[in-house]
């Protein structure tokens, strides 16, 4: 028999110490903007929850750290998502994402993006403030180009855009001093672009 929560459990509201909450994998969890008010998050996992949303304030969480909402029914990211500046890794992975928004290329610290298994169309044109980026993970969408932007991740050593609707790489890519594999396999290159 599962103990799946509705809610936040009032017990938690208001702790305003509180570093660490796994809420992953409740079933259909709701999660308000009261989680805002938990200003000393680092890690929060909200995984396998059937969210439709994250909150609008999540960007007032700003130690937070890791941000995970792997398994949801996410439609779109709140614009808020680019106030957090100490976030180091955020994993989205299916859900029903069909883009970013804009503020997300404000994540500074942020080491690790993974989006895999989504409907992302494309990704925000500016990526520039995403200078620590390391590991970017975008497999199984339907993008079908990568920004120019992407020339400006100075710290990134991995991408993965397999199984997707790509044609072409923007020459943007060949700047990219500490890129140690990308992986492509899967999409729409022509035998000429893949010599």
């Amino acid at each position: 028999e599962k103990n799946q929560l509705q809610s936040l459990p009032e017990g938690l509201r208001g702790l305003c110490s509180l570093a660490h909450l796994n809420l992953g994998f409740q079933g259909d969890l709701k999660v308000s903007d009261e989680i805002s008010t938990m200003t000393c998050l680092q890690w929060l996992s909200l995984d396998g929850n059937n969210l439709s949303a994250l909150p609008d304030d999540i960007g007032d969480l700003r130690l937070l750290k890791t941000l995970k909402a792997n398994r949801n029914n996410l439609k779109s990211l709140p614009e808020s998502i680019g106030e957090l500046e100490a976030l180091e890794r955020l994993e989205l992975e299916q859900n029903k994402l069909r883009s970013l928004p804009a503020t997300a290329g404000n994540l500074v610290s942020l080491l690790s993006l993974k989006l895999s298994l989504n409907i992302l169309k494309s990704l925000p044109k500016d990526l520039s403030g995403l200078k620590s980026l390391e590991r970017l993970e975008c497999r199984n969408n339907l993008l079908y180009s990568i920004p120019h932007s992407f020339g400006t991740l100075q710290s990134i050593q991995y991408m993965d855009f397999r199984r997707n609707k790509l044609t072409s790489l923007p020459k943007a890519v060949t700047e990219l001093k500490s890129l140690q594999r990308i992986d492509v396999r899967g999409n729409m290159f022509s035998s000429k672009d893949e010599s």
